[in-house]
């Protein structure tokens, strides 16, 4: 049972670590300063201005305005893919001790008086 509590757990806090990067993504794009802020600024080092100016991330996609582009893939798995991985690598370095895991965790979820389906 604990095992399947571990599981439901961690995919549950992947749900939440998913919501959390859509949500990064779409303040990223939204509602932040443009990431290209100097654009009509001459800098005299004309290679410092290309760089700043034209290739500002050579991994992200940007908007014709210096905005963070929202439909872009490669943008959203910028947000969610780090933290996603974490969260992956330390269910998999915590997982030979998932009964204190689980037992941990639903003792502090009784204390604010939720009982989960794994904590039976």
């Amino acid at each position: 049972m604990a095992t399947a509590g571990y599981i439901f757990f961690w995919l549950t806090a992947h749900l939440l670590v998913i919501a959390v990067g859509t949500a990064s993504h779409y303040w990223h794009a939204f509602l932040a300063m443009p990431d290209k802020v100097i654009d009509g600024y001459r800098w005299r080092d004309q290679a410092l201005n290309k760089a700043l100016n034209e290739d500002y991330c050579w991994w992200a996609d940007y908007d014709e305005g210096g905005f963070w582009e929202f439909y872009s893939l490669k943008n959203y798995l910028f947000h969610v893919v780090p933290a996603s991985l974490l969260l992956f690598l330390l269910g998999l370095a915590y997982f030979p001790e998932r009964h204190g895991v689980v037992a941990e965790i639903c003792g502090f979820v009784g204390q604010i008086g939720l009982k989960p389906l794994f904590c039976s």
